[in-house]
Formats: structure tokens, C-alpha cells, sequence
């Protein structure tokens, strides 16, 4: 509003100037209009209005399932680990990288299957309103599941311990649900 009677005042004293050049022309429009020619209103046409579970339902959903599944990917890799497991797999004539392809595809199955159960369960019972099509939701869920996954490798690498690989992960949640807008703008 300061910022608009500004210009109103500016386009006032620009118009007296114009006035003694110009002639009556130029003060046949408003100081208003020129100021602000047009007015914005705003109107809500979302096809509903979100309560706090249908705000904060989606988001989480999404930490349900990169908690779920960076858990469990840094757990498998590090109970194999020290298990003695790997040494197994060094004799036995699977690839490091078949290794890695059947923990990805088998916990991002598993990962999936718990997507799809909570999905349905925040739908049908939470009632959260399903505004996207199956495709960008399902593309969207593999990605977030495939993100998840990688960083619970990383925390199988860095981690010593199944302790450690636990801490890490929930630092994970922590800071997700910190800095993610869920709790913090």
C-alpha cells in the first residue's frame, strides 16, 4: 500500500509536468490507473480444502517410505556384512554389481508394496484427496524409493555397525523432516 500511494503521488506530479507540455490530454487519466491499472483478486479453485491430515498426509507418506527403505538397505548390507556374507559372495560366481541389482530390486519391491498399502490407507481411510493421475504418482514414488535406497547403501558404507547404520538413519529422518518445510517454512 505505501508503495502504490507512492507512485500515485509520483504519477500525480509527473502528470502536472505533462500537463504544461503536452495540454489537456494526458490529464484525462487518473493518477490511479496509471499507478495501478489493474486490480489482482485472488480465487481458491482447488477442488477441495486440505484439513491437517490431507496437508501433511503426503509428506508423511514420503518419509515413511525413504525411512523404510534407507533402514532397511543400510541393516541388509551391513548384517551381510558382518555376518560374514560377502566373504560367500567374493567365492561364489555372482557380480558385486548383480549383488547390488538384487538388494535394489528386491527392497524397492518391498518398499512398493508398503507405498501402495499406505497409499490406499491415506486414501480410503484418511479420506487425503488423489488430485494426480496413478502415473506421475507412481513415477514419483519409484524415484523417491530408487533416492532412498542409494542413500541407504551410502549408509551401509559408512557406517561400522548396525547401531551406527540406525543412528544414521533417523539423523536422516531428522533432517528431512526438519528442513523439508514438514516442520520449519
Amino acid at each position: 500500500e505505501v508503495n502504490h500511494e507512492l507512485i500515485v503521488k509520483a504519477v500525480g506530479q509527473g502528470e502536472q509536468y505533462a500537463l504544461g507540455q503536452a495540454g489537456q490530454k494526458a490529464g484525462a487519466i487518473p493518477p490511479e490507473v496509471i499507478a495501478s491499472p489493474t486490480k489482482a483478486t485472488t480465487e481458491n479453485i482447488a477442488p477441495s480444502q486440505p484439513g491437517v491430515v490431507s496437508f501433511f498426509g503426503p509428506a508423511v507418506f514420503a518419509l515413511i517410505l525413504q525411512h523404510l527403505a534407507v533402514t532397511l538397505t543400510a541393516l541388509s548390507l551391513i548384517r551381510e556384512r558382518l555376518s560374514g556374507a560377502f566373504e560367500v559372495f567374493r567365492v561364489s560366481p555372482v557380480s558385486a554389481l548383480e549383488i547390488l541389482l538384487g538388494k535394489y530390486l528386491a527392497l524397492g519391491l518391498i518398499n512398493l508394496v508398503i507405498g501402495a498399502i499406505v497409499a490406499a490407507v491415506l486414501v480410503l481411510v484418511f479420506h487425503v484427496p488423489f488430485l494426480s493421475g496413478v502415473g506421475p504418482f507412481a513415477l514419483t514414488v519409484a524415484l523417491l524409493t530408487f533416492a532412498s535406497l542409494g542413500l541407504g547403501l551410502l549408509f551401509s558404507i559408512v557406517a561400522d555397525s548396525e547401531r551406527q547404520a540406525v543412528q544414521l538413519s533417523l539423523l536422516l529422518l531428522l533432517a528431512s523432516t526438519f528442513f523439508s518445510g514438514f516442520v520449519l517454512p
